[in-house]
């Protein structure tokens, strides 16, 4: 796009990026560097685009638990920790553990109680 013609500002815009990437990226053509980006460092992760995409899909079956989602994904060949699957439901899918909610007890004079109040303050 350069050898068009057209300033780093217009390709930034073309290509929706910034104009400090455009700059850079057109500084290295010109140096005849590689334009091939380089790996990234890190431990690599340990789930793949598959098993990714078995846990999303087991979302919608009931009492699927972490562990039992990492004991299936360790019978298809890939042993994962119930941790790992955990991680990736909360931070890549956003999905968060269902937590039933607590029903007060109530005791026969309680029920009572609470009627009689709520009557005597009705209005």
């Amino acid at each position: 796009m350069l050898d068009a013609g057209l300033t780093q500002k217009k390709v930034a815009q073309d290509l929706n990026i910034s104009i400090s990437s455009a700059k850079r990226w057109s500084s290295l053509y010109i140096k005849g560097s590689s334009l091939v980006t380089k790996p990234r460092s890190g431990r690599p992760p340990i789930l793949k685009r598959a098993d990714n995409i078995v846990i999303s899909k087991s979302l919608g079956k009931c009492r699927q638990s972490t562990r039992k989602l990492a004991q299936r994904l360790k019978n298809r060949g890939n042993p994962v920790s119930h941790m790992c699957v955990y991680r990736h439901l909360t931070e890549s899918v956003g999905v968060r553990s269902f937590k039933r909610q607590e029903i007060p007890r109530l005791s026969q004079k309680n029920i009572k109680d609470r009627l009689s109040f709520a009557r005597k303050h009705q209005n």
